[in-house]
């Protein structure tokens, strides 16, 4: 069942009322609903760019990660070449 907040127009029933299901109990002020839509529309355009700016940055984070890894992998096979060499006397410390 949704709720929501704000005051109320009219009540068309009293407590020792009896109801069924479909009577209109109360009336909803319209006022604050339609204000929070307004601050919602204006706040939509800003929410969009900064929503599109995140995924450009999430794009290029991804793209220095993989270049980080391409260059921790260069340095991890250039470590492993420098020690053979090494234990082998082909280059000196």
């Amino acid at each position: 069942m949704a709720q929501v907040s704000g005051s109320f127009n009219s009540v068309n029933v009293n407590n020792t009322y009896y109801v069924k299901q479909g009577d209109v109990l109360l009336k909803l002020d319209p006022t604050d609903a339609k204000q929070a839509f307004q601050r919602a529309k204006q706040v939509w355009p800003t929410a969009c760019v900064k929503t599109h700016q995140l995924i450009i940055n999430s794009k290029q984070f991804q793209a220095n990660i993989a270049l980080r890894k391409s260059v921790l992998s260069k340095a991890k096979n250039n470590l492993k070449s420098r020690v053979f060499l090494r234990s082998v006397d082909a280059i000196g410390r």
